[in-house]
């Protein structure tokens, strides 16, 4: 035995450890197997994981497909891709969050293993923390050295995944790349919490674990607080990316608006209406996240009267559109008027002018157009057909509602009254239901990649302008223009309005009903008052509906109904809506008292408020079936957004041409 082991033992006699044998302790045996056991999962994880995007992208249906389609996600791919990254982080994180947990033991766990390899034994808590977050951290480092590969003017590393793939016409690597920064940003945020909570003093984590009562265990109080922290942050980061669905501009297009990775795109939009003439011109940028577009900002310019009101002086007409088309020069930037598509069409006054007095009209237009800067064709300019003036409110409606990207049961049916036509569009679930409806009522609408069956009818001559000039002209001489009407209340006397050019003097019946009222006083005798006979008028809307062969579209009561244009105006006028700027929600027969109440109203300021309140009732009741509990949205701006059909025929025109 030598001197230096002597030593050893006499020294161990006497002390409190006598008997016993002192280990110098490594990495045992339990600690590599927990490292190795770790590595394999780690590797078999990996394999698994990238197995299963491999068997993904066959022309068959992969794992991720059939989980998609379990899910109901298989329309939008990019959801699973996305639900995929998510998953894998997430199970990511609970493998790391079983490590930490191996590591709590008596013995030394793997992260004190790696901390002891590392030199960082001296603070165990703080050597954990740091190493996971060290992990993570150059986890982040790889990818973003990725993203710097796929920068290049050649193809980089992420754009070859995406090629071999068959992703690279998609903006699939953005998405990814936005979502991997904003998460990125979210890891900066928690370390420096985490660097907030090491001084001796009660930090921030520490005040939050002493708020949640967790404060007898620091160090679990700790990661507890972290991982909440970092579950919390991806329940974020997931309501984000949901907000980037709508058709605003949402987080993750803000980002990428901010680092210039979206396209800006404009388009101009003329309603040559009955009664007046609008431009909308229309900002959007494609979304970085499932290039849909999104709406930016617009310019809303109305003028009266409308284009059929200048069919006797056709170059006059032409040069009321051109302020228009000043106006829009002025909103969209100069460098974009040569890309700018710009369209006019003309609604139901044009439709019922002679078709000369149309065609000179549209002619002048088409001159003016040939001379702009904007992108024109010889199509351009026309009449628009009545089914498409309602399948571009209907778009219109239910994209800024937020509903044209879900289930066909969501979306909203759309009811729009103009002055000198009206149309009804609602969506088709099913064949059994298309089949229902005459074939030149049900139109595939193919938006956003994605088919739509709609049913849409419009009734030209029931606009509300057009409707009010055949009911109050029953009973007089064809062609007059001075009218007599028992649906005018006959203290209104020559009261004027115009219509197609021409200007009609109507006044009450000269026998007009005579409502006695008691005063209070019955000394007093009696208040009369002049009313409209309701019945009277009421039999005069019907028969002049029924003289349009209506037809009840069956299956639109099974949707949330929003109605627009003067289904609004009238019923705001007559007090149903508190809010004139965003509307609201009316039941039919809250429409029906409105009328009722109108109609014994001698109101000189509206004297044609009880006639066109009949035509509206009449119309929703024997023309569309609704009953006296139906609701009905009526609405004229939403989300600051005009609500017509431009915004639709907008859409159609940049995915489809001109």
């Amino acid at each position: 035995m030598s001197v230096r082991r002597r030593k050893l033992d006499q020294e161990d006699e006497g002390s409190p450890t006598s008997g016993r044998r002192v280990k110098v302790y490594g990495p045992s045996r339990s600690h590599k197997r927990c490292l190795l056991y770790s590595a394999v999962v780690f590797i078999i994880s990996s394999i698994f994981g990238y197995l299963l995007l491999l068997l993904s992208t066959t022309h068959t249906t992969g794992t991720l497909d059939s989980i998609a389609l379990t899910l109901g996600l298989h329309k939008s791919i990019y959801v699973n891709r996305t639900l995929v990254f998510v998953s894998v982080v997430s199970w990511m994180y609970v493998a790391g969050y079983l490590l930490l947990l191996l590591s709590t033991t008596h013995t030394t766990g793997t992260l004190d293993s790696i901390a002891l390899t590392l030199g960082l034994h001296k603070s165990i808590y703080v050597n954990r923390t740091l190493v996971f977050v060290s992990v993570v951290s150059w986890m982040y480092v790889a990818g973003y050295l990725l993203l710097l590969l796929s920068t290049t003017h050649t193809t980089g590393t992420l754009d070859s995944i995406a090629l071999t793939l068959g992703l690279h016409k998609s903006i699939y690597v953005n998405r990814t790349l936005v979502f991997v920064s904003v998460v990125s940003w979210m890891y900066v945020a928690g370390y420096l919490l985490l660097l907030l909570s090491t001084t001796h003093t009660t930090g921030t984590l520490d005040s939050i674990a002493l708020t949640l009562g967790l404060h007898k265990s620091i160090y679990v109080n700790r990661t507890l607080v972290f991982v909440s922290v970092v579950s919390w942050m991806y329940v974020a980061g997931y309501l984000l990316l949901l907000l980037s669905t709508t058709h605003t501009t949402g987080t993750l297009d803000s980002i990428a608006l901010t680092l210039g990775l979206h396209k800006s795109i404009y388009a101009v939009v003329i309603d040559a209406g009955s009664t007046g003439s609008r431009v909308l011109a229309l900002s959007f940028h494609q979304s970085i996240l499932d290039d849909s577009l999104k709406l930016d900002d617009e310019l809303f310019i109305e003028q009266e009267p409308g284009l059929s009101a200048y069919a006797e002086n056709p170059k006059m007409g032409a040069e009321k559109i051109a302020e228009l088309v000043e106006r829009a020069k002025g909103f969209v930037p100069q460098k974009a008027w040569s890309s700018t598509p710009m369209v006019l069409r003309a609604t139901a006054g044009l439709r019922l002018l002679p078709e000369g007095k149309a065609n000179a009209l549209l002619d002048e237009v088409r001159r003016l157009f040939a001379n702009s800067p904007f992108h024109t064709t010889e199509n351009s300019v026309a009449i628009m057909e009545g089914s498409d003036e309602g399948l571009f409110a209907w778009v219109n409606i239910n994209f800024l509602s937020d509903r044209l990207f879900g289930k066909a049961s969501q979306m909203l049916a759309a009811l729009d009254l103009g002055g000198g036509s009206t149309q009804i569009t609602f969506p088709l679930i099913d064949e059994k239901q298309r089949n229902k409806f005459p074939s030149d009522d049900v139109h595939p609408l193919k938006m956003f990649g994605q088919q739509i069956y709609v049913y849409t009818h419009s009734y030209l001559g029931l606009g509300l302008m057009a409707a009010r000039k055949a009911i109050l002209s029953m009973g007089n001489p064809e062609g007059s223009t001075d009218l007599a009407s028992e649906c005018i209340n006959p203290i209104n006397k020559n009261k004027k309005f115009k219509y197609g050019g021409k200007e009609y003097t109507v006044q009450g019946p000269a026998n007009p009903e005579i409502l006695k009222k008691k005063r209070k006083n019955p000394d007093e005798g009696f208040d009369e008052t002049p009313i409209v006979r309701l019945k009277e008028c009421t039999d005069l809307a019907k028969s002049y509906l029924n003289s349009q062969n209506m037809t009840k579209p069956d299956g639109v009561l099974d949707f949330e109904i929003t109605a627009f244009s003067y289904f609004f105006d009238r019923a705001t006028e007559v007090g149903l809506l508190t809010d004139i700027y965003t509307g609201g929600t009316v039941l039919f027969k809250d429409i029906k008292k409105a009328t009722k109440e109108s109609c014994m109203d001698p109101n000189v300021e509206r004297p044609f408020m009880c006639v066109d309140l009949v035509f509206i009732s009449t119309l929703l009741e024997d023309g569309y079936g609704f009953r006296p509990d139906t609701k009905i949205k009526l609405v004229k701006r939403i989300e600051g957004h005009e609500v017509s059909w431009s915004l639709g025929a907008a859409f159609h025109f940049l995915q489809n041409g001109l």
